[in-house]
This record gives structure tokens, sequence and C-alpha cells, in this order.
């Protein structure tokens, strides 16, 4: 596990070459007390992310991860594109208000959490199919499912 943390401050990565674990079961941590972003093209990969913010996490490159879990308590949205088929989601919690937007490149499966908002839109955007095992809630906002292809089962 590579674990990255700030009690004060922004984790930014922008770095050449992105982030990268040494094999696909390497699991990274990014905790931070502000924001999580990434600059473009500087892709994360490794078999799990899991991210914890108060700002929000921004993570819209062409990332290759497995298994992502994410939490935001303040404000901010939650945002992340992935090609890595299938992506299979922990759980999502965005208690802040803002919005969850997922973008995948194949397949998206949610088996052992909930994914919710506090109040803000969530949307989960595939190239795949959507297989939903745990509840899927937005609050006061909108929940659309956006499988271009397979559609979308709920177990």
């Amino acid at each position: 596990m590579i674990q990255l943390s700030t009690g004060a401050g922004n984790i930014q990565i922008d770095s050449v070459a992105g982030l990268n674990a040494n094999t696909q079961n390497d699991n990274f941590v990014l905790t931070s007390a502000s924001t999580i972003t990434q600059g473009a093209a500087l892709d994360i990969n490794a078999g799990s992310l899991k991210t914890t913010s108060v700002g929000g996490t921004t993570l819209g490159s062409a990332n290759t991860i497995a298994s992502f879990n994410a939490t935001n308590s303040g404000s901010g949205n939650i945002q992340f594109t992935n090609t890595a088929a299938p992506l299979t989601v922990t759980g999502i919690s965005q208690a802040g208000g803002g919005n969850v937007q997922i973008d995948n490149t194949g397949a998206l499966t949610s088996n052992t959490a909930a994914i919710t908002t506090g109040g803000g839109n969530l949307v989960l955007n595939t190239s795949g199919t959507i297989t939903l095992a745990q509840n899927v809630t937005a609050g006061a906002g909108t929940v659309t499912l956006n499988p271009s292809a397979g559609g979308v089962n709920q177990t």
C-alpha cells in the first residue's frame, strides 16, 4: 500500500508520469484535509484507490484502477474517470452536498457498500453494464445511470 496524506492543504498529482504502482495488486490511499486533484494526462495506475477529502476529489485523467472508494465530507464534488474494465466501486460517500460522477470505460460493479450523496446529483457513465448490489442514493439530487451497452442490473 502506498499512502499520501496531508493534515492541511491539497494533494495534487502533477508529475510527468502520474502515480504508478509496481503491480496491479498495489493500492493507493490518498487522504487530504482539502482537495485531491490530478493534472491532465497524469494517470493513476494501481489495483485499488481509496480517497478521503474535505474539499472534493477530481481525478479526470485516463486512470486504470480496478477498485475505487471515495469519501468527501465537505464542499466540492467527487469526479473519477477510469479506463480499467471492470471497475468495482467499494463505496462512495459524498456528505458535503456536492455531486458524484464516475466515468468508466467498461463495466461498473458496486457490491460492497452504498454509493450516496448528501443531496448532490449522482451520475454513473459506463461503456458496459452497471451492476448494483448495494443502494445508490442522491438525497434531494438526481441519480442518473448511463450504460452505453449492457444495461443496468440490480441484485
